[in-house]
């Protein structure tokens, strides 16, 4: 039996968008909306906020604004203190970690020294500290450092880690000095 080979084309019907494609188009319509969003929200130059004349202003458009500070002004200088010594530990730890990189492990140490002196409360200090205090050879110090650091954040995997470590060199170096020491087990009598 013969079948008939038809020499029209096939029926094209109109084809509905599949829901993969969705994925595509809702992500590439909010990219368009992120990206049209702030032209819309930026205010125009003149309309920004003027004070009738005769009228009083709110205190943002005042020439000089009231103190609102119920602080006495020691405590906002032992604040400015306080934020001072955090910044200049900071300034420590960043001139610390530079010259680390550099290879220059005394002078990291000594910055790093100082950043701790400095923000004794704050983990990065003893953990940066730590980090170069073992790199110059000074494991014990380092150890102190680590568990610094831990003291006052207990959570901080890094520094669990390399005490971590520290203490497991320390062991298998042990361990390898009593070895030699002692010569080999012999367990197969």
């Amino acid at each position: 039996m013969k079948q008939r080979i038809s020499t029209r084309p096939p029926k094209t019907t109109a084809t509905k968008p599949h829901v993969s494609s969705w994925f595509v188009i809702i992500p590439i319509a909010g990219l368009v909306l992120l990206a049209v969003t702030p032209t819309l929200l930026k205010p125009s130059p003149g309309a920004s906020f003027q004070a009738k004349p005769g009228s009083n202003p709110p205190v943002a458009l005042a020439k000089e604004a009231p103190s609102l500070s119920a602080r006495p002004a020691d405590a906002v200088n032992s604040h400015d203190a306080e934020t001072s010594d955090i910044d200049k530990a900071t300034d420590h730890l960043n001139l610390g970690t530079e010259l680390l990189a550099r290879g220059k492990i005394d002078e990291a140490v000594a910055e790093y020294k100082e950043a701790a002196r400095l923000s004794p409360e704050d983990e990065d200090m003893h953990y940066n500290l730590a980090l170069a205090l073992a790199r110059q050879g000074q494991r014990e110090a380092a150890k102190a450092e680590y568990l610094e650091a831990l003291r006052i954040y207990p959570d901080y995997t890094e520094a669990h880690n390399n005490l971590g470590n520290l203490l497991v060199a320390d062991d298998v170096g042990n361990t390898i000095w009593r070895v030699e020491l002692t010569g080999p087990r012999n367990d197969e009598n």
